[in-house]
């Protein structure tokens, strides 16, 4: 069986109570992403810190904007040309482009946002430890580098908040679903949830 299937299976027996928070989640905006809306319907933070690793054309990030209780949102994506898991090629002009054009579109936001134009390996020295409430993972997808993620992001999340990503039940994508695994083994105190393509641990404390 594959390891998204025994995460899959796994989150399906869980108790009563994650099928009451799911049906709670689904209630909420149809835009915001399960994570999101896991943290507009429980979080009791009114000034929420967050950051996002993968930004693109700033979609999700604009979502968040709008729903959530943002204080301080870390933008982080370096916008270098790479080859996507699907053999697309964004060369360095496409991703010159679609900056401008997140840029463009979260302007209306610019007082609440800080961009870091760096890979979120480098990016991590530029956030304090304990600083966030939340930190969302959509960045690369391999495996080596959504474990880095996961691992150099979890000291930045405060005790209580939330570390989570994105495209956890895509098969062809089986990066995200290792990483996890492989995280969890060594934090397997922590609650955590699968709703839909997201996932999320909430750091014990």
């Amino acid at each position: 069986m594959a390891i998204i299937d025994i995460l899959l299976n796994i989150d399906r027996c869980k108790n009563k109570l994650k099928r009451k928070i799911y049906e709670r989640l689904i209630s909420r905006p149809s835009s915001l992403r399960p994570m999101s809306r896991f943290i507009l319907e429980y979080s009791q933070n009114s000034n929420l810190v967050g950051a996002e690793i993968g930004i693109r054309y700033g979609n999700n990030a604009k979502t968040m904007l709008i729903y959530l209780p943002l204080s301080q949102l870390y933008l982080i994506d370096s916008y270098e040309a790479y080859l996507d898991w699907d053999g697309s090629f964004f060369s360095q002009n496409i991703q010159d482009k679609t900056w401008r054009m997140a840029h463009k579109k979260l302007s209306k936001y610019k007082e609440k946002l800080i961009w870091i134009r760096k890979t979120s390996n480098q990016a991590v020295k530029d956030i304090k430890d304990n600083s966030l409430d939340f930190c969302y993972i959509d960045g690369n997808h391999e495996y080596k580098y959504v474990v880095e993620d996961m691992f150099n992001y979890w000291i930045k999340v405060r005790p209580g908040g939330i570390l989570g990503g994105h495209d956890i039940a895509i098969r062809h994508i089986p990066g995200v679903a290792k990483a996890l695994f492989e995280f969890l083994r060594q934090h397997n105190k922590c609650k955590w949830y699968i709703v839909g393509c997201d996932w999320w641990i909430i750091k014990e404390g």
